[in-house]
């Protein structure tokens, strides 16, 4: 079976878009699709009030003194301020640095990919699928006229594809039909 390097097929998109983002949405499709069905239906209630603006915002606020935001604030301003983002022509998914969105409704979702070279101790299924999803409401919300770079995410989702995981890892999506499942293999 063909393989893709996601490094390769990122690097050729020429966007800034992390391999393991990519792989995130390979392996948690259905999940992430699901997030953005529910952020679209009138009766959704969000689970945390973050809005755009970070002054109100607690953990910005003593994240101020190190010149940085909170996690969420900092994906926030990464989606709003992005020139240059990947989209998956097969869902309308937009995908930048560690981040999948998409406006739902009056709503953004937001999934953050903490990257898996995070990850302590064993390597489980929960670990190297952990994904945060987060959503804002608001109706003035809209996202910026980018630069588009589209792929499929039905030819990824069919192949074998490899990344980067740790220093002594890579991961490899294995076709299911269920979606994804992945297995380790040694960069040594």
């Amino acid at each position: 079976m063909q393989q893709i390097v996601m490094e390769k097929y990122v690097e050729d998109m020429e966007t800034e878009l992390y391999p393991v983002t990519l792989m995130k949405y390979i392996l948690n499709k259905k999940k992430i699709m699901r997030y953005f069905s529910n952020a679209a239906n009138p009766e959704f209630k969000k689970k945390s009030d973050i809005t755009v603006d970070h002054k109100d915002c607690k953990i910005c606020k003593e994240k101020e003194k190190d010149g940085i935001l909170c996690r969420q604030h900092t994906s926030i301003h990464r989606v709003l301020n992005a020139k240059k983002v990947a989209m998956d022509t097969d869902t309308g998914v937009l995908f930048y640095k560690n981040e999948i969105y998409k406006m739902s409704g009056n709503n953004l979702v937001l999934i953050y990919c903490p990257h898996t070279k995070l990850l302590k101790g064993d390597i489980t299924d929960e670990k190297v699928r952990k994904i945060n999803p987060l959503t804002i409401s608001d109706e003035k919300l809209e996202l910026p006229k980018y630069e588009i770079v589209e792929f499929s995410s039905a030819l990824l989702m069919s192949t074998m594809c490899k990344c980067w995981f740790n220093d002594d890892y890579s991961i490899v999506s294995i076709p299911s039909e269920n979606g994804a499942d992945w297995a380790i293999t040694s960069n040594k």
